[in-house]
């Protein structure tokens, strides 16, 4: 699944009433609790729409942290610190000495029809549709997904981008058919197995 993060709850509401307007039918709204502690404390809210809620390839949502949610798991931050963010919940867990540092793009082969609709999906939201030969690019300032059509060779979550925190270029061999890709900009790139050569299936 691939869940689109707001920082604040009201922007869920936005995210509800662009899906609900330009999809054709109702987006819907629910509410998830963090349920090891006692009693459950309110986690997040989360918005889903029917064209992709059901289906077993790629589920997507909107969500974001309930106001409760931070102050409860960080008791001794500040309220600033505790407003709600995704960042604000990822500070305490940030290494600078570790090599990855965020998620920045995502290759996927999916059925065409479910393209179509994950594309319009983003695109009610603000993301940019781009059509670079067999790939579907949908983009936003920070963040980019990139849709095949799935097929016998390939199907499902076939590579992804990745910010680090040093210049190190080289290679991570991961067993047989997958590797991290490192740059000396920052950046990396892992491909999954897909087929008997992992690139191919995303060139």
């Amino acid at each position: 699944g691939i869940a689109l993060g707001v920082d604040e709850l009201p922007l869920l509401e936005e995210v509800q009433s662009a899906w609900s307007t330009r999809l054709g039918s109702e987006a819907e709204r629910h509410q998830v609790e963090w349920k090891k502690a006692t009693p459950p404390v309110p986690w997040y809210d989360v918005i889903q729409h029917r064209n992709t809620i059901d289906n077993p390839n790629l589920v997507v949502w909107a969500s974001a942290y309930r106001p409760e949610f931070l102050p409860w798991l960080y008791p001794h931050r500040s309220e600033l610190d505790n407003r709600g963010s995704r960042a604000g919940l990822l500070a305490p867990q940030f290494r600078p000495e570790r090599l990855l540092r965020d998620v920045t793009g995502l290759t996927i082969a999916v059925p065409a029809k479910l393209r179509n609709e994950v594309s319009r999906q983003l695109e009610a939201v603000g993301f940019r549709r781009s059509l670079q030969g067999a790939v579907l690019e949908l983009r936003n300032a920070d963040w980019m997904l990139r849709l095949l059509e799935a097929d016998a060779t390939r199907t499902g979550l076939l590579a992804i981008e990745v910010a680090t925190n040093h210049d190190r270029a080289g290679e991570i061999v991961l067993g047989a058919r997958s590797t991290i890709e490192v740059g000396r900009d920052r950046t990396a790139l892992l491909y999954l197995a897909c087929s008997r050569s992992a690139r191919a299936c995303i060139d």
